[in-house]
């Protein structure tokens, strides 16, 4: 079960995140670690995952903040990352998507979101939901957005 971070913490993160050129994707607490996910344009490597790490770990001992005390975890969202503030999801319009309801499963294109809900194109039709529906949701990659295009016609000149 994850717990939020607090004001302060937050914004520690946030100013080691801008100095290390990338974003705070999200960030709870589980048990006593203290969890971060970051992004970049283009993704982030182990290296900038460590880099982002060792920093942030220095700035907590400097202040003697409380949570330098606890264990630290930091990685990428990944590629079917959860999609947990409106942001999240205006950030991942034109993608598929998965979002369950509690009682159902959704999966298709996300049309488009705003700061309420956001519309999903499944299989048979758009619909609308709003973000207090939503118990989880993510983004679904294609096998051909990872490894590129199956069955392309080759080109002979």
């Amino acid at each position: 079960m994850e717990t939020p971070i607090d004001a302060t913490t937050d914004a520690i993160l946030g100013d080691v995140a801008r100095a290390c050129g990338v974003c705070v994707y999200h960030a709870a607490l589980r048990g006593a670690t203290l969890r971060v996910e970051i992004d970049a344009e283009g993704g982030v490597s182990l290296e900038t995952c460590g880099c982002f790490s060792r920093a942030l770990d220095a700035r907590l001992r400097d202040i003697q903040h409380p949570r330098a005390r606890l264990p630290l975890e930091v990685s990428s969202p990944g590629v079917e990352r959860r999609l947990r503030r409106p942001a999240h999801y205006v950030a991942a319009v034109g993608r598929l998507v998965a979002v369950s309801t509690g009682t159902e499963v959704i999966e298709g294109r996300l049309e488009s979101a705003d700061d309420e809900g956001f519309v999903v194109a499944g299989p048979s039709r758009a619909r609308r939901l709003p973000y207090s529906e939503v118990r989880w949701a993510r983004l679904k990659v294609a096998d051909d957005e990872l490894f590129g295009r199956r069955n392309q016609k080759k080109t002979t000149g």
